[in-house]
């Protein structure tokens, strides 16, 4: 009986042994040498996720800048095409416009022409029989009356049309006054006078505002008539039409031009002004 109680304490003993070396492994202070190694990965693995991530963000806002330039320097293209486009539909209305002026100046021409043909002198006919001239104004508009030999024949069966004409400009009808310095210059295309007609249609339409059209009007009289007395005054008034359109490097060429040709002129004095208000000098 002794020697069985002996052995059952003997086998209690070492199964509480082993239990208690089983029991070490499993305390929480003591880990494994594996758990450490799997912990410093991790930690490695997050860092490297970190930094993957500031990565992202840094690209991120590159690209958001880059979107951003790229929008602006889109919108700018955007609006210099809308004006691009808007200046070549002004440039294409002006050469519509000067197209109108040119087809009607060739209209005036081929009346001018049978006007002329149909007020030649037959042979034998005295020059009585044509028809009367227009006789000189009582007052000229603004320049001194021509000279005495080159006064029209005066005239008791037609009013001066001339003067009518230039009364009507200066009671502010343009239109009516444009339609009868132009019927002037039809029907006395000889008169001293025609120079001036031309000069006052420019000054009608620069009125009106019409610019574009008092500049082909003042254009013509400067190229016929260069020497004229109106020729200042029209290339003054030319200038201005340029500046009132806004295009202000043709303006700044014609003040000069008009300092350089009539440098003792009341317009040449205005010109300086002109250029020194805008900011320019009077030489190039």
């Amino acid at each position: 009986m002794r020697s069985v109680r002996h052995h059952r304490l003997w086998i209690g003993w070492l199964i509480g042994m082993v239990l208690i070396g089983s029991g070490m492994w499993l305390l929480p202070d003591s880990p494994p040498p594996a758990r450490a190694d799997t912990r410093q990965e991790l930690i490695k693995i997050q860092k490297y996720i970190i930094d993957l991530q500031q990565q992202i963000w840094e690209l991120q806002k590159q690209l958001n800048e880059q979107q951003t330039a790229m929008q602006k320097t889109i919108t700018t293209l955007q609006e210099r095409l809308a004006e691009y486009q808007a200046t070549q539909t002004q440039l294409v209305q002006q050469m519509q416009i000067l197209l109108n002026e040119i087809q009607g100046l060739k209209s005036q021409l081929n009346e001018t022409q049978q006007y002329l043909r149909a007020r030649a002198v037959p042979a034998g006919a005295t020059p009585s029989a044509v028809g009367p001239t227009a006789p000189a104004p009582e007052t000229a508009p603004s320049p001194a009356e021509p000279a005495a030999e080159e006064k029209a024949t005066p005239s008791t069966e037609l009013p001066d049309l001339f003067q009518i004409a230039y009364s009507d400009y200066s009671r502010g009808q343009y239109d009516i006054a444009v339609q009868e310095f132009r019927q002037f210059i039809e029907r006395y295309p000889d008169d001293p006078r025609v120079p001036e007609a031309y000069y006052w249609i420019g000054e009608c339409h620069y009125s009106q505002k019409m610019y574009l059209d008092a500049i082909v009007d003042f254009d013509y009289f400067l190229r016929q008539y260069p020497s004229h007395r109106l020729a200042p005054s029209a290339n003054y008034k030319k200038a201005l039409a340029y500046l009132k359109m806004g295009r202000k490097a043709q303006a700044v060429t014609e003040l000069r031009n008009v300092v350089k040709l009539y440098p003792d002129s009341e317009e040449a004095r205005a010109a300086r002004a002109q250029l020194e208000q805008m900011g320019f000098t009077p030489d190039e």
